[in-house]
């Protein structure tokens, strides 16, 4: 790796590997429920942690894979040899676990276009951007199925790219890692199908060549379906299942639908403008200037598939996540070339234009280093704590626990918790051979509870409420739970 400006790029690593070292510890929880109910409470179920009714529906149409939740009973059974089987100790492996996976794939990448870009800025501006995005950040540490068939996919990507000519294990490798891909997430297949037909029309890589590569994706597929057929009981084709029932019978749809330009625009919102023009302009221009490039015909049916799907969610482009600062620094590259390399100095309005982005993503990158994703993990750490005999939590309006799906993995020893609605305050009282709890948001509701018993949460220090300014405390989501 190349040294530039005051740091190198091994200096820059280190760095990095600190920065994801503190989000994996404190960005705790799930960005969507999807993320934590499809493989933790899969796993739970599979651990005799949870029951079957309290699983998603995608559970009972069998159309979801299960690699990840079949990780999470692997490393909850491992653990608990050692006595370290405690539920938030192992979805921080796995937060671990994804963010040294995550900036593998980085250094790939950062090793197979670096050298790429003319400008000196514009290479050492591409490591940057590579590392300390502050939306890579928060999702590369999330073991979601966008990030990790993302991750390797691009993994494969960097390896098949790595040499003019690959060794035939290469083949098998990448092959391998796409199937995984795959498996993770299917709607992948559709980076690897533009993927393989750049190699086959652009590079020209041998037929039998890229044959032995399919081959090793399918063999991943059937190691896929082999899981299943143990997570399941039976066997079964989820691939089919979910292409059945979300596409063909339109279920997704029931989740919301939005026009075919919604990623630009949402993304656009939703990464702080202007600078979020960053994530969206770039490719827009990289498909019209580098058309014949190996990433533009890998985003392309990637992004027209999801095009054509009525529901559409931002975190559905986080897979192509990780070709986002290649895409720009292409961009920079061009600007440097057509304006002269002093371009972000000498135009006051590109100068300030990169001050406040990096002021803005650097602000951005500890925010989210250090807050919970899901704000509700830090609950659900007090009662798993609290709990250790059968147990009534009485609730105010909706259970903390949950309203519809249980948070179970992270509740896993109050299996025999009865949850029950605080309708009379009066019958809140001991009970022998019980714990009992009571969790309310009501303030006034708190202050009746509060001296008949201890208090073993509260969403935030009560010095908060000194600074209600505008009624912020009334609207937000702030929750006391009490042991009578």
């Amino acid at each position: 790796m190349d040294k530039m400006g005051k740091y190198s790029t091994k200096k820059l690593f280190v760095i990095a590997a600190v920065v994801y070292l503190i989000a994996a510890i404190f960005s705790v929880g799930n960005h969507h429920p999807d993320e934590h109910f499809q493989i933790f409470e899969f796993a739970a179920y599979k651990l005799g942690l949870a029951y079957e009714t309290d699983l998603p529906w995608e559970y009972h149409f069998m159309m979801r894979p299960t690699l990840q939740p079949a990780l999470v009973v692997v490393a909850h059974r491992f653990f608990g040899l050692i006595g370290l089987d405690n539920p938030f100790f192992v979805a921080f492996f796995f937060r671990l676990l994804s963010a040294a996976l995550s900036l593998y794939s980085i250094k790939l990448l950062i090793d197979l276009y670096q050298n790429r870009f003319k400008h000196n800025l514009a290479k050492y501006w591409y490591v940057i951007l590579s590392l300390f995005l502050w939306i890579s950040v928060y999702n590369n540490v999330r073991f979601s199925s966008e990030n990790w068939s993302g991750t390797l996919f691009v993994i494969g990507f960097a390896w098949m790219l790595k040499r003019p000519d690959p060794k035939l294990w290469t083949y098998l490798g990448v092959g391998a890692l796409f199937g995984l891909s795959f498996v993770i997430r299917y709607q992948s297949v559709f980076m690897v199908l533009g993927f393989g037909l750049w190699l086959l029309f652009f590079r020209k890589d041998a037929f039998n060549k890229l044959v032995l590569m399919t081959l090793a994706f399918f063999a991943l597929i059937g190691i896929g379906a082999l899981i299943d057929r143990w997570f399941y009981g039976e066997w079964v084709i989820t691939t089919w299942n979910y292409l059945k029932h979300n596409i063909l019978e339109d279920r997704v749809s029931g989740f919301g639908i939005s026009p075919w330009y919604h990623y630009i625009t949402q993304i656009f919102l939703d990464l702080v403008p202007p600078f979020s023009l960053i994530y969206v302009f770039p490719f827009l221009w990289m498909i019209y200037k580098k058309s014949k490039s190996a990433i533009v015909w890998t985003i392309v049916p990637f992004l027209l598939i999801h095009f054509l799907i009525g529901h559409k969610e931002t975190r559905f482009m986080f897979p192509i996540i990780g070709f986002v600062p290649v895409a720009a620094t292409y961009f920079i590259d061009w600007l440097l070339d057509q304006n002269g390399s002093d371009l972000f100095e000498r135009v006051k309005g590109w100068y300030w234009f990169k001050k406040l982005f990096w002021v803005t993503n650097v602000v951005l990158l500890l925010f989210i280093s250090v807050t919970p994703s899901n704000e509700d993990i830090p609950l659900f750490k007090t009662l798993y704590k609290a709990i250790d005999q059968p147990s009534i939590l009485y609730y105010e309006h909706t259970s903390p626990l949950g309203d519809g799906l249980s948070y179970k993995y992270y509740t896993q020893n109050a299996l025999g918790l009865e949850e029950l609605p605080l309708d009379v305050i009066d019958k809140v009282t001991p009970i022998a051979g019980k714990q009992v709890f009571v969790a309310v948001s009501d303030y006034d509701l708190y202050l009746q509870f509060k001296d008949r018993g201890e208090v073993v949460y509260r969403s935030y220090p009560e010095w908060f409420r000194n600074f209600n300014i505008n009624g912020w405390i009334d609207r937000t989501s702030w929750w006391y739970i009490i042991e009578i």
